[in-house]
C-alpha cells in the first residue's frame, strides 16, 4: 500500500477543493481521495452545506443532494408531448381544451385534457403523461378489443 504522503489529497482536485467547507477540522491537504471520512461540503451552485464521504465525491462523482433533486424535477428534454408522441395529434381536440396547446406541454405533464377517438368518436379525459408513457388509447376501443380476444379464446 502506498505511503499516505504519496497518495493524492482533496487539495489536488479543484472542484473538491472549491466545495470543501471551512467547518471541517482537517485541511484538504490532510485527507486523501480514497478516504471514507465523512466531511462537510458547500455547494458551488446553491451554497447549501451537506456531509458526504470524500471517496464518494471523488470516485463516484457524487455532489450536492439539493441540486441533484432539482435536476430530477426538470424535464429530460426540451421536446413537447406532441413531438414525442405525434400519434396524439389525431385524438387532440382543441375546442374541448380551451387555452391549451399540446405543443406547450412536456411529455411527463400531469395536465388533464380531453381526447376524442378518431375511430369511434368516444371522448375521455386523461393525463398527457399517461398517454405518452403508457401508450394508452381510447378506453372504449381497448375494452371492445379485449372482449373480442376473450371470445376468440373460448372457441
Amino acid at each position: 500500500m502506498p505511503n499516505r504522503s504519496t497518495q493524492p489529497t482533496v487539495a489536488t482536485v479543484p472542484l473538491l477543493l472549491q466545495e470543501w467547507s471551512p467547518l471541517n477540522d482537517l485541511r484538504p491537504d490532510e485527507v486523501t481521495l480514497g478516504s471514507a471520512r465523512r466531511v462537510m461540503w458547500v455547494c458551488s451552485v446553491c451554497s447549501r452545506h451537506w456531509q458526504a464521504m470524500v471517496s464518494n465525491r471523488h470516485y463516484r462523482g457524487s455532489g450536492c443532494p439539493s441540486c441533484a433533486q432539482a435536476a430530477r424535477r426538470r424535464p429530460r428534454s426540451d421536446l413537447s408531448a406532441l413531438q414525442v408522441a405525434p400519434r396524439l395529434a389525431a385524438e387532440w381536440v382543441p375546442e374541448l381544451n380551451p387555452g391549451i396547446d399540446l405543443t406547450w406541454y412536456a411529455p411527463h405533464s400531469k395536465t388533464l385534457v380531453v381526447w376524442r377517438c378518431p375511430d369511434c368518436g368516444h371522448q375521455w379525459t386523461s393525463r398527457i403523461a399517461t398517454r405518452v408513457a403508457k401508450h394508452t388509447g381510447c378506453p372504449r376501443c381497448t375494452a371492445a378489443a379485449r372482449r373480442g380476444r376473450r371470445r376468440g379464446r373460448r372457441r
